[in-house]
């Protein structure tokens, strides 16, 4: 049973893909049919029933607990797969349940196993590891197959059929990092139950049927350093290397990430890409034309690469309205604009930080800036800014000797009005050039 669940999850996915079924081929019946039934067509005793009493497979899944855990695989069908033998025995109900009547005991000695899914790989996979793993832990162990008959063609399951597969031994060598002749490449793919032959340049590989891991050349090629020992590997540094460094604006991010974490604003991660209305017509800051625009953008509202970050603030503020009167956000990452003279657009790092709740202001603001200057060793001034994003009276240039460096201020009522917000805002945004 173990060995089920592990297949159900590895191959299954959860019994999405592929479930089993085994049973006690006693009191069975053949053909036994695949077929849908309707929620209340019919009923039969599910597997692990309290009761003992026969339900329908549409109360199997309302109160069953397996009914319960899968119910979500069946939901929105109208019928559901139920496999039937010749007398109207119900087997299962797959993924979700078999029946009592067919449950294993210690007494079982031939059992009926099935495999039904969504696809045929992970079907006949799944088959494949349960059959030869059951033939290894029982030596002395059967196996026969069953013909499965649909739309007039037939076809013996489980198919042991070996998957052929050519390996490059170059390549391998190259890959693994170590020299490797093709007979010793034979020798390790044979090692890990591979069929392998030589044939020219190349390896003739023939994978096992219940191996569901090899699907390229590289897996192959996995396989053999496993067979190798991956402590046996040399290992061997590159030719010629350098030691990595933080860049200097990385460096600023980290510290202003740490200072405006400390004074309690949440970092948030917006769109590097906006649109027109909310970067200028809300903020009624006028369009520079410096901005890098999307050719045949797949939605209006990302047309664009943003040029500041307090509009995606503003955007994030309203779209969180149900959050709290009080909320404290940040970003620190990089805006695109187009400069004179410039090949290709420029990026830049900068901050911005929001603050709403009923009584920000300009203090209040302020002193996340003065908390940030000192962090970065920054001598801030503050100059009158015409910005219109901001109360007339109530914003400031952010400056640094003869350097501007960014805004910050209360936000307009009207601003805030185009938002849709509701409370007060006050908000800063600086720019680092190194």
């Amino acid at each position: 049973m173990k060995m089920q669940e592990d297949v159900h999850w590895a191959l299954g996915r959860d019994r999405k893909f592929a479930s089993i079924g085994i049973y006690d081929m006693k009191g069975l019946e053949g053909p036994i049919a695949f077929r849908p039934v309707g929620p209340t067509e019919l009923e039969f005793v599910p597997l692990a029933s309290t009761d003992g009493k026969a339900v329908t497979p549409a109360e199997i899944l309302e109160h069953h607990p397996k009914g319960r855990a899968y119910a979500d695989h069946l939901a929105n069908f109208k019928a559901y797969p139920l496999l039937i033998d010749a007398n109207g025995q119900v087997l299962s109900m797959p993924p979700v349940i078999n029946s009592q009547e067919t449950a294993l005991t210690t007494n079982a000695t031939d059992l009926f196993i099935d495999v039904t899914g969504i696809g045929p790989r992970p079907v006949a996979k799944s088959m494949n590891v349960v059959t030869s793993s059951l033939l290894e832990l029982l030596p002395g162990a059967r196996l026969e197959t069953v013909t499965i008959v649909r739309d007039g063609k037939r076809r013996a399951t489980p198919d042991f059929t070996p998957q052929p597969f050519t390996l490059n031994p170059e390549a391998t060598a190259k890959m693994i990092g170590m020299p490797l002749e093709k007979e010793r490449v034979r020798e390790l793919l044979t090692n890990m139950r591979h069929d392998a032959v030589i044939e020219g340049d190349r390896i003739a590989v023939q994978i096992p049927a219940y191996r569901n891991d090899i699907l390229h050349e590289v897996d192959l090629m996995e396989d053999i350093a496993i067979a190798i020992g991956l402590a046996n590997i040399p290992r061997e540094l590159v030719p010629s290397f350098t030691q990595a460094e933080e860049r200097p604006e990385r460096a600023v991010q980290r510290r202003a990430r740490t200072v405006l974490n400390g004074l309690g604003y949440a970092e948030v991660m917006s769109l590097m890409l906006t649109n027109p209305a909310d970067h200028y017509e809300k903020t009624r800051r006028p369009d520079p034309g410096n901005a890098v625009l999307v050719d045949n953008p797949a939605s209006q509202d990302q047309s664009m690469l943003r040029t500041d970050l307090a509009s995606s603030l503003l955007v994030l503020l309203a779209q969180n309205r149900g959050a709290g009167v009080t909320l404290r956000m940040f970003e620190a990452d990089d805006v695109v604009r187009i400069e004179p003279g410039e090949e290709e657009p420029v990026e830049a790092l900068r901050v911005a930080a929001a603050l709403q709740d009923r009584r920000a202001g300009f203090a209040d603001i302020k002193a996340v800036c003065d908390a940030i200057g000192r962090e970065l060793g920054l001598a801030f001034t503050y100059e009158t800014s015409s910005d219109p994003l901001f109360l007339e009276g109530r914003g400031a240039e952010l400056r640094n000797g003869s350097r501007t460096l960014g805004v910050l201020g209360e936000v307009h009522p009207a601003v805030l009005e185009n938002f849709n917000i509701q409370v007060p805002v006050a908000l800063l945004e600086l720019e680092w050039d190194g």
